[in-house]
């Protein structure tokens, strides 16, 4: 498909007349003035209208293609309708509306007849899950599944038709896929313009790099959006009506047949004569018109795309929190989603206006549309793979720079920190590129006997949507479902061990946790405060389950890879030293034959990434902050301010009486690596605890000898500069562990810094020296800066300070120890 896709022969084709003449009508688009008025300039634009429309005849579906997949629908409807009688799949998107090329995915929904329309798009994350889970036990017998991905927005079953060579995307439908899809199609159907418009701008966009939403830039439906306001909005004559006269009377159906037939009799409706190919303008000249719209007219950092008004709308009326920098395209029917909430960098925005000022320059010079989409010296991913850093070894969703998110919105304050917390999922503690809802997106399928004997559908958790619309608008009815539906009534609930909910064996997707914190009220008929606590407690556990899937399902990947790395070890070792080959590799010998011939000596050994909490150390400089306990003594005091010094971008924190808990939160909040705690006796220091954030370890050391500064004779003025580290005798693995958690401390030093910190180990005690050093010569004279002190390690725990749940990594047992010459570190 993409072969096809970037080798399109733009070739003559047959047109209407009255989409080639533009130079004798004075309606025509204001881009005419911008060319010469000789007949150059209107054949330009004649060569651009039939480079549009051949470009729509290369790319469309073909009518086998069309049919295969209607064929596919139905297999899928006639398998489904076996458990579900009264259900119906529906084709939605690109393949049904008629803007979507050949070789697109199949969008499939699943709906329900004998549930209200309204009802159909507000089915639970976790009843949708269970649909899914139970389609996929019935389709894998006719179907190959390629990917299950319960934690997306829209949780999606990915499958495969090898007869027809289909590919499948199968969900739970909601009404507003079929109002978009009905919206666009009918777009397409009262002016023949638009498909070809369309077509050329996905084209467009798909070769010069900016049609990628999972890095950063616009979806294509987001330019057909883009597409549509403008040609609602032109400034001569408006071509397309506003989406919301053509729904006024949607509230008066109820069932999914009834508003298919709704939906099937829009282009019947009276309409103004202004609208349709009323206008006379040119494919080519409106393409044209598009780029200068977009390149010198429309205001982004003001103004909101608006399909449903046909108007643009103010953005800070429109959105609680406005981006400005970004243009932002409003749902025609989600009114309170952002079609362009994908653009998360800033150099995103800037490449998609560069592309759009390219694009009207080249129109205005009389340029094909070859010419236009091809490939130069200009396109930012000739040469790269991220338009942030223009590296070629990630993507933008990968980038290190990627969660520097400005954000220069009025509404927020000029402090207000680039490193928020992900906005994807509305979680804390990592940002949208680390985000678990993008990056654990497939669940192995070994045996649907298996997953369904799992991930029982008749769960005591779920709740019929009814239900759940009487609790959103606070009525208390009762709705019947068919027994033939997927979504059960609530049965009688179990006591429960924790929380008061029943056990969760399911993948959990935490939004949005207004609908389970009303289903938690509702469920226990406590008042609103003690419900919505528990709706929260419940929230935490189903993402710490869910979390804890992905943690199991990440690492058993690594066994396999080290497993593997272990065995092509014996094998090697076998073959040098010409021995014969174990007998447990005998079956797999010329498999991992195979194997080493491509090994690479640098990145054959497997890492482990997923327990290394300081994976992503090294992209930013560490951020410190340096408190104490309640009620410090002077002395403690003048510790931890000496403490500060030692690390650089570190700031000290007066505890005063906030918790420990307010602590950490208030760090990770502020993006602060690390939080050391000092501890005394009696005006002595004696404790230092170091918690790594966001999510740990916390590492606990006993403090003694410590010397202030003011107590070193002859001692050196602190340096600013970033100090080289030394780290002597770590030769353990719970050693190198405590090495790690230390060095890590300190950011990375320039290679002219006269500034040295010492940590040397023996006898399982550390100490700690702060050097300054000045060389003459061959002789290199140290100088002490201070403090000094010594460190003993007594626990090392998996979560942060204020987690007195979390898992003991280890812990100091002396009274266990009988080798007394045993060492620990």
């Amino acid at each position: 498909f993409l072969r096809r896709l970037l080798t399109v022969n733009f070739r003559q084709s047959r047109l209407p007349t009255d989409w080639i003449a533009i130079e004798t009508n004075q309606g025509t688009h204001s881009l005419a003035k911008n060319l010469s008025s000789d007949m150059g300039a209107a054949n330009s634009l004649q060569k651009l209208t039939i480079d549009t429309v051949a470009l729509l005849e290369q790319l469309e579906p073909n009518m086998s293609e069309k049919l295969h997949k209607r064929q596919v629908q139905a297999r899928v409807q006639t398998v489904l309708a076996r458990e579900w009688p009264t259900c119906k799949i529906l084709a939605f998107g690109s393949s049904e509306n008629g803007f979507g090329f050949g070789g697109s995915d199949l969008d499939l929904g699943l709906y329900f007849e004998d549930v209200d329309v309204d009802c159909q798009g507000h089915f639970s994350p976790q009843e949708k899950v269970e649909v899914l889970t139970k389609a996929c036990a019935l389709l894998y017998t006719e179907f190959e599944v390629k990917q299950f991905i319960p934690n997306a927005r829209v949780p999606i079953l990915k499958l495969w038709d090898k007869q027809h060579q289909v590919a499948c995307d199968l969900c739970v439908g909601g009404v507003h896929a079929l109002l978009n899809t009905a919206l666009l199609k009918y777009y397409g159907k009262l002016d023949p313009r638009v498909r070809p418009l369309a077509f050329a701008v996905k084209y467009w966009a798909k070769c010069r790099g900016i049609n990628d939403s999972a890095n950063g830039t616009l979806s294509s439906y987001a330019f057909t959006m883009l597409l549509i306001f403008y040609l609602q909005s032109r400034s001569t004559k408006r071509l397309l009506p506003c989406a919301q006269s053509l729904f006024t009377q949607l509230h008066k159906e109820k069932k999914v047949s009834a508003l298919l037939e709704y939906l099937d009799e829009l282009p019947m409706l009276n309409l103004d004569a202004t609208f349709g190919t009323a206008s006379e303008d040119s494919v080519g000249a409106l393409l044209g018109g598009f780029f200068q719209f977009y390149a010198t007219e429309f205001n982004i950092d003001d103004d909101v795309v608006s399909v449903r008004t046909g108007s643009p709308l103010f953005k800070t009326t429109k959105w609680s929190r406005p981006v400005q920098w970004r243009i932002s395209i409003e749902d025609p029917f989600e009114l309170m989603h952002d079609v362009g909430r994908v653009i998360f960098n800033k150099k995103g925005q800037e490449v998609i206006s560069k592309e759009f000022h390219r694009a009207y320059s080249m129109v205005s010079m009389g340029k094909r549309l070859e010419e236009i989409c091809a490939l130069d010296e200009l396109a930012w991913h000739l040469n790269a793979s991220c338009y942030i850093c223009d590296s070629t070894s990630h993507k933008a969703r990968e980038c290190a720079q990627a969660t520097f998110r400005s954000d220069t919105s009025a509404t927020r304050i000029s402090s207000f920190s680039p490193l928020s917390d992900c906005w994807y999922c509305g979680e804390a503690g990592h940002y949208k590129a680390a985000c678990p809802l993008i990056c654990f997106t497939s669940i192995p399928i070994e045996g649907f006997a298996a997953v369904e004997k799992k991930m029982p559908l008749s769960t005591s958790v779920a709740t019929t949507v009814a239900t759940y619309l009487d609790l959103r608008n606070h009525h208390r009815k009762t709705k019947a479902t068919h027994p033939s539906s997927p979504i059960r009534p609530p049965m009688k609930k179990k006591r429960a061990r924790a929380f008061g909910s029943p056990s969760v064996s399911v993948v959990r997707c935490t939004q949005p946790a207004a609908r389970s914190t009303s289903v938690s009220t509702r469920a226990t008929g406590g008042s609103g405060t003690d419900c919505e606590s528990a709706g929260q407690s419940t929230m935490s556990v189903r993402r710490n389950v869910r979390l804890r899937r992905e943690y199991l399902y990440r690492k058993g990947l690594e066994g396999k890879e080290r497993s593997l790395y272990e065995h092509k070890q014996q094998l090697k070792e076998a073959i040098r030293e010409g021995k014969p080959i174990p007998t447990e590799l005998r079956g797999s010998e010329k498999s991992l034959r195979h194997e080493i011939e491509y090994d690479d000596e640098v990145h054959e050994k497997p890492i482990n990434v997923i327990d290394d909490e300081y994976k992503n150390a090294g992209m930013f400089d560490p951020k410190i902050a340096v408190t104490t306990s309640r009620d410090p003594s002077a002395r403690l005091k003048q510790f931890a301010q000496e403490i500060r010094l030692i690390f650089p971008n570190a700031i000290r924190l007066n505890r005063g009486a906030h918790t420990i808990g307010d602590l950490v939160e208030s760090a990770r909040s502020h993006e602060y690596t690390d939080l050391i705690l000092l501890t005394e006796t009696r005006g002595e220091p004696d404790g230092m605890t170091v918690c790594h954030l966001p999510y740990g370890p916390t590492a606990y050391f006993s403090l003694s000898n410590a010397v202030l500064r003011h107590d070193i004779e002859d001692r050196a003025t602190i340096s600013e500069a970033y100090p080289h580290i030394i780290l002597n005798n770590f030769e353990t693995s719970l050693g190198r562990r405590v090495s790690n958690i230390l060095k890590h401390l300190f950011p990375v030093p320039k290679a002219d810094s006269k500034r040295v910190i010492t940590l040397s180990n023996d006898s399982d005690y550390i100490s700690f020296r702060h050097h300054v050093f000045k060389k003459s010569g061959r002789e290199v004279e140290l100088q002490e800066c201070g403090p000094r002190f010594e460190l003993q390690l007594y626990q090392v725990k998996l979560g942060t300070l204020d987690q007195k749940e979390a898992e003991n990594e280890w812990v100091l047992r002396p009274y266990m120890n009988s080798a007394k010459k045993r060492r620990l570190l």
